[in-house]
Formats: structure tokens, C-alpha cells, sequence
């Protein structure tokens, strides 16, 4: 493995760490095929849903569109981080929620794992980023979009948005210890 190779790998787990995710070490050159057994990334995704319009209603949806992502069995997880830039449309303060959901394709549920709440007041068009993580799992074979969401957001401008997925195959699945809101004030 080359050094740029085992510096990523150090990141990857360090990533994972705390999430219920264990990845067993993987050779350099692993056929596709084999990275799906149990312990193991199979893959990373990154998707850009900046600029997307504000979700008003009362239920949640995605901000943007998001991608597909096979799900093997009740083992596959995704580990979510998303980040949007958020401003105040009018400089009155915001209160409102975004999250990490799925929903199975061909499905009407949009679904929310975690969620945060942020709640400032600042001059109209003045962006703060905003961050949420989250991990789908438990869910039965299939494909689901995967991504960030929000709800509510009621006199709120989004702007730059980044989501990254790294989907892997767990050796014991996903556990969903504490599945709260959190407030975040500025």
C-alpha cells in the first residue's frame, strides 16, 4: 500500500470512529466484488445541492436531489455529513430543522435519522454554515436516495451545500442509541 493510500485509509477510520461502523483492512488492488463482505467500504459518494429551494412544508424532504445507493441487507450503512450555507431572507431570525433522511426509490416517505435545529437572527442574505451527520441503516435490500433534508424552513435562504456518503458493509449493523434533536445557537 502506498503511503497516500495508508493516509487515506488513517482518515477513513478516523471518520468511522464512534460510529458503529468497523472496517477490516483491505488489500490495494480488492476486486469489487469483494468489497461488499462485512467490514468493508463500499463506496463514497459527493453531491453539491447548493442553491436549493427552501423546504416550507411541515414534512421533511430533500434539499436538492439526491443519489442512489444500494443497500446489500440490514448491515449496509451509510455514515452522512452534510454542510449548508444558511441565511435569514429577510434578517428576522430562522427556526427550522434540517437532517439526514432516505427514502426508499420508487417510494412517497422521506424519512429523517438525525436532525439538527439551527436557530439564529442575522442581517438578510448573511450565510452561516450549518452542519449535520447521521447513519441510515437497518434497512432491508434495496435502493434508496440518501441525503440532506430540512422542514420548516420558513425565511430561509439556502446556499452552498456539500454532502458526502461513505456507504459500508458493517460486521453488526447500526445501532440508534440517541436519536434527539440538538439546538444550535449563534
Amino acid at each position: 500500500m502506498s503511503r497516500t493510500a495508508a493516509v487515506i485509509a488513517a482518515g477513513v477510520a478516523l471518520v468511522l470512529a464512534g460510529t458503529g461502523v468497523a472496517l477490516a483492512a483491505t488489500p490495494h488492488a480488492v476486486h469489487p466484488m469483494t468489497a461488499a463482505k462485512a467490514g468493508a467500504v463500499v463506496s463514497m459518494t459527493q453531491y453539491a445541492p447548493g442553491g436549493a429551494a427552501a423546504v416550507t412544508g411541515s414534512s421533511f424532504a430533500f434539499l436538492g436531489s439526491p443519489p442512489k445507493e444500494s443497500f446489500s441487507n440490514a448491515k449496509t450503512a451509510a455514515d452522512v455529513t452534510a454542510t449548508v450555507d444558511e441565511a435569514s431572507a429577510d434578517g428576522n431570525g430562522i427556526d427550522e430543522a434540517i437532517g439526514i433522511c432516505y427514502e426508499p426509490v420508487g417510494g412517497s416517505t422521506v424519512t429523517e435519522v438525525s436532525e439538527v435545529v439551527p436557530e439564529f437572527v442575522a442581517a438578510e442574505d448573511s450565510y452561516f454554515a450549518q452542519t449535520v451527520s447521521g447513519v441510515v441503516g437497518g434497512l432491508a435490500k434495496g435502493t434508496y436516495y440518501i441525503g440532506l433534508c430540512a422542514v420548516d424552513q420558513t425565511d430561509v435562504n439556502n446556499g452552498a451545500a456539500s454532502v458526502t456518503i461513505l456507504l459500508a458493509q458493517t460486521t453488526s449493523g447500526v445501532s440508534d442509541d440517541a436519536h434527539a434533536a440538538v439546538s444550535l445557537k449563534q
